[in-house]
């Protein structure tokens, strides 16, 4: 029997993949998975012969299969169930991260990302461009999201991020690697997977481009306007700069009787651990996270494991969880939590404490002072 090629690439050096490959992959016939590919065709109105090539089979008989490009292959298994897609989608993402790697050790330094990036430098993309892109509604492919990841297996919380709306509500949304970014679109119609492939596309060759893009060039010194103009630029710079301490140092000076030393507030402009929160509001970290659990608010999981907010308070924007992953001595891959309570869950939970008498007047009109001042004017010990 002749062996079944992985990949290859077409005309345009664009990585490839054959009908008889994805049949493999999923366990289907080849005459469905052609018809499949047939019908795709027709409806994205593609001329299927351009996509034809012939092979001999066992018999030394010649057949025809159709080769197709890595847009057309993930739109193709849309049809198909998580776990075909995604046999599919990794056996070609081995193939795109070998020639990626290729391409990196080329480029310069200076890298920057157009889309959020994981540690392996891979761009992440977002549910919310997915709403925009199929004009669905975010909940509904956060709803997607989900169910996609329980059906793999995957912890959700190791996609989950919180972002701000144009009212200041906080949200969840979800940043998925590009192979289980595919998993959602294949659940999707021709046409929608078609945007969003499209987007995903034009957003990895703009991050390849910035990529490449040295990150600074010096002046020609050898040409006396640019050199002048790099000067005057530099002057500019440093006068802009001197003005802007000036006027930072007179606004602290004024505001200084305004000012209330304490540690507590370090850093209230982002979300807060469990033990600074309890601070804040005058507790002990035991007995907060005992009141916390009292008023319904945390569950404790098994075992020796730190407390998790409830559902309904992480999406009100009063708790968030932030994931951690580690190597443990052995080699294997561990995670960690940590709960946090949001600048708006603090003023939440001291409102909440006050009208059950669990904190002072005093004390809630300090946390609620401070957290009306600007980040410039909350001071640390």
């Amino acid at each position: 029997m002749r062996k079944i090629v992985n990949s290859q690439s077409n005309d345009n050096g664009e990585m490839t993949m054959s009908s008889r490959r994805i049949a493999e992959l999923t366990g289907k016939r080849h005459s469905h998975v052609v018809r499949d590919i047939l019908t795709m065709l027709d409806r994205l109105g593609e001329d299927a012969d351009n996509f034809v090539a012939h092979y001999k089979d066992t018999m030394n008989r010649t057949q025809k299969e159709y080769i197709l490009p890595r847009n057309l292959t993930s739109t193709l298994v849309a049809g198909y169930d998580v776990k075909m897609r995604k046999a599919v989608i990794e056996d070609r993402w081995e193939d795109i991260e070998a020639q990626a790697h290729e391409r990196e050790t080329e480029q310069l330094s200076g890298e920057v990302a157009v889309e959020p990036v994981n540690q392996d430098g891979e761009i992440l993309f977002s549910s919310r461009m997915i709403a925009e892109k199929t004009g669905k509604l975010h909940k509904n492919v956060c709803r997607d999201i989900r169910n996609m990841l329980d059906k793999l297996g995957e912890t959700r919380l190791k996609f989950e991020r919180s972002y701000r709306d144009a009212s200041g509500k906080r949200n969840t949304e979800y940043l998925l690697p590009e192979r289980y970014l595919m998993n959602v679109l294949l659940g999707y119609s021709v046409e929608l997977r078609d945007r969003v492939i499209t987007e995903v596309y034009r957003l990895k060759e703009e991050n390849a481009r910035l990529k490449a893009k040295p990150a600074f060039e010096l002046p020609d010194f050898t040409n006396p306007v640019e050199a002048a103009r790099a000067w005057a630029d530099a002057v500019e710079q440093k006068n802009t700069a001197e003005k802007v301490a000036n006027a930072t140092t007179k606004a602290l000076e004024a505001a200084q009787p305004a000012i209330v030393a304490s540690e507590t507030f370090l850093n209230t402009a982002t979300d807060m651990n469990l033990n600074v929160a309890a601070k804040a509001l005058g507790w002990g970290p035991h007995k907060f996270n005992d009141k916390l659990r009292d008023l319904g608010f945390l569950f404790k999981k098994n075992g020796s494991k730190p407390p998790m907010p409830k559902a309904p308070y992480i999406d009100k924007g009063i708790f968030t969880v932030r994931w951690m992953t580690f190597t443990k001595p052995g080699g294997e891959e561990g995670s960690s939590y940590t709960t946090m309570v949001t600048p708006k869950g603090l003023l939440y939970l001291a409102d909440r404490f006050h009208s059950k008498g669990l904190i002072t007047t005093e004390t809630h009109k300090e946390v609620k002072a401070q957290m009306s001042l600007p980040l410039t004017y909350r001071s640390a010990a």
